[in-house]
């Protein structure tokens, strides 16, 4: 390379053009799967999830109302029902990134993570989530005439 004032040099540097990006994964983190292991179920309402993706990339993560075919269900404008939307974040040195969503009703959701590299290639993954309603604990009642039969040392009166 010359300038105009006769001075030249040369540039032997290599360059990359980056137009592929990793779109990685999400899922539930440790103790959020109550349901069968992969089955992205649980009764927990703001399970934590999370990912990874290219190292310092940007992550914006939502929460989509889906039917129970997974289709987006729509709002009277024709939007998706987004029933959650966390800030975005950057995926840490090694791609890891990670969230807590505020609690969700009991239903079927997507949810979606649009990643962005350092070098501007986006795409998007995403994951199926049900949040079940937690089954009620069982009850036991005891009427009054069925205590001394179970519990007869509860109910003798002793007399001194």
């Amino acid at each position: 390379m010359t300038d105009t004032a006769g001075n030249s040099s040369e540039i032997d540097e290599n360059l990359v053009i980056d137009q592929t990006i990793d779109t990685g994964s999400i899922e539930f983190k440790a103790g959020s799967d109550t349901g069968e292991l992969g089955d992205n179920i649980t009764t927990i309402p703001n399970p934590s999830l999370k990912g990874k993706t290219e190292p310092n990339a940007k992550v914006e993560v939502r929460i989509i109302k889906v039917d129970s075919n997974g289709t987006p269900i729509l709002d009277g404008d024709g939007n998706q029902i987004v029933v959650y939307a966390a800030a975005a974040m950057m995926a840490g040195a090694n791609g890891d990134w990670e969230i807590t969503p505020d609690a969700l009703a009991s239903g079927t959701y997507a949810v979606t993570a649009e990643i962005t590299d350092i070098a501007g290639n986006t795409d998007v993954t995403s994951m199926p989530l049900t949040i079940a309603a937690k089954p009620e604990s069982p009850s036991i009642a005891m009427d009054e005439d069925s205590a001394p039969l179970l519990f007869p040392h509860l109910t003798e009166q002793k007399t001194v």
